[in-house]
């Protein structure tokens, strides 16, 4: 598709196979160049055949040649991108002068030759930002004296070029570096991509180990979409059909159960639980900021259920304690507090930051219930509880 598309394509969970462009333009891809404000979603590109080769100095991706815009849950698996003296190439994106890549990824062969920017995923990162997402193409052939080949990403360039939770398989992209050249003020500490083998990036069947961070949001609602299936210890992962839901992230939740009152006998953790909230190794404060409705608040009521918040963002101190956590939500049924899973209620993400652990949730936190345990089965203790509504958290609702 020539021209600087600036539309919103989504692909709704469909599939392009064998697009084949043997003596592409000056731009090769399926776009030609995504601009400012254009979107890419999920859509994928199978068995792609792209050959450049008679040009002088084109820019090849298997989804966009150049990419101004923002490229999600999107992926090139399988097929190859070729060509001689290329400007800038790479297995999904040629080059990015400064858009957004979140949640793809390429396993299409890179085979280059001559003068040649190249990378497994994006050739040319010069600003702009790529979010969880890895390459596993074989990368290879440049030989030219100002060849610039590696496995994720060939060049960045500007001090806002950002890579967060990135991977490339050296095993097979055949490059020692995810990275190639860094210049022109972008700082390697803005840069998060990462070598690592076949089996680091097969082994994790669920959000844990270097995927850990990567259910991530994609349609801008402060809720994670759960983007990624990982199959088997023997499989890549790959992007689940995950329909994009515009709704805001504080826009009221759909009717269900009455607003729930103050509980007559409200559950007292520390009591409970004398030898976590005694020891001074712990801190125990917990940090309840609600949001929508009225507006940010910090604690407090949610009134009728009509006005109070929607959200509610929860920030538990560890203290010293650097064991793993685990999160247990509960949600208020009208009668009783039932679980997330029993309610059909996607488990938001627990992000540990150093001595906090932080979840998110959008559901109406004067309906929901916070406890965090350690994960040891021996000793399951309660390390934190956390109730926006009522206040009896027994620890501390710090303002600000």
């Amino acid at each position: 598709i020539g021209g600087a598309y600036t539309g919103v394509f989504d692909g709704n969970g469909h599939t392009i196979t064998r697009l084949t462009i043997a003596s592409g333009p000056d731009n090769t891809g399926l776009f030609g160049a995504v601009g400012s404000g254009g979107v890419i979603r999920d859509v994928g590109m199978i068995d792609v055949s792209l050959n450049a080769s008679s040009r002088s100095a084109p820019l090849l991706g298997a989804v966009a040649a150049i990419n101004e815009g923002t490229i999600i849950a999107s992926y090139a698996q399988g097929g190859s991108i070729a060509a001689t003296n290329a400007s800038h190439a790479g297995g999904l994106v040629g080059s990015n002068p400064g858009g957004t890549i979140r949640a793809s990824y390429s396993t299409a062969a890179v085979n280059l030759s001559g003068n040649t920017i190249a990378g497994g995923l994006v050739g040319h990162l010069r600003s702009g930002s790529i979010i969880a997402s890895y390459s596993a193409g074989a990368v290879q052939g440049a030989t030219g004296t100002l060849a610039v080949v590696s496995g994720f990403v060939g060049t960045v360039r500007n001090a806002d070029s950002r890579i967060t939770d990135s991977y490339c398989d050296a095993q097979v992209t055949t490059q020692r570096a995810c990275i190639g050249l860094i210049y022109g003020g972008a700082s390697a500490g803005n840069l998060s991509a990462q070598t690592t083998t076949t089996s680091a990036l097969q082994s994790p069947t669920s959000y844990t180990g270097v995927y850990a961070n990567w259910d991530i949001d994609l349609d801008g609602d402060s809720r994670a979409d759960d983007p990624w299936n990982f199959g088997s210890a023997t499989e890549y992962p790959t992007l689940r059909h995950t329909p994009f839901d515009p709704t805001p992230p504080d826009a009221p939740p759909p009717s269900g159960p009455p607003a729930r009152g103050p509980e007559e006998t409200p559950y007292d953790p520390a009591a409970d639980h004398p030898e976590i909230y005694e020891n001074e190794r712990y801190g125990m404060s917990v940090a309840c900021r609600t949001f929508g409705g009225d507006g940010e608040s910090d604690g407090g009521e949610s009134g009728d259920g009509e006005s109070g918040p929607t959200g509610a963002v929860i920030s538990f101190d560890l203290g010293s304690y650097a064991g793993y956590v685990l999160l247990h939500l509960s949600v208020w049924t009208g009668e009783f507090f039932g679980s997330y899973e029993s309610q059909d209620l996607p488990m938001p993400a627990l992000e540990r930051e150093g001595r906090r652990a932080v979840v998110r949730v959008t559901t109406d936190p004067g309906r929901t219930r916070f406890l965090l345990n350690s994960s040891n089965p021996t000793t399951n203790l309660v390390l934190g509880y956390a109730d926006c509504h009522t206040d009896d958290d027994g620890g501390e609702f710090p303002a600000g």
